[in-house]
């Protein structure tokens, strides 16, 4: 076979904290986010491998999207009357 006809080799991205083994992913716009089996949580930026944020959440066992929205929060209080 000749090597233009290669599917690619998979690359390593980047190395996740802890000792856990990975048990779900889940994509957020540039954002992975990994759930290990020691209910470890990493967020890594998939443009540059970094990891953004680690936490653990006790009893875990599996990630869900919830869909984003845009706000805008007003308070009266804070709306100056211009009538």
């Amino acid at each position: 076979m000749r090597p233009e006809h290669c599917a690619p080799l998979g690359a390593a991205l980047a190395q996740l904290p802890g000792e856990g083994s990975v048990t779900a992913l889940a994509i957020s716009g540039d954002t992975l986010v990994a759930l290990m089996d020691d209910q470890t949580l990493a967020s890594m930026d998939l443009a540059t491998g970094a990891i953004t944020g680690t936490g653990s959440v006790e009893g875990a066992v599996d990630l869900t999207a919830v869909p984003s929205t845009t706000r805008v929060v007003a308070y009266p209080g804070e709306i100056p009357d211009t009538s």
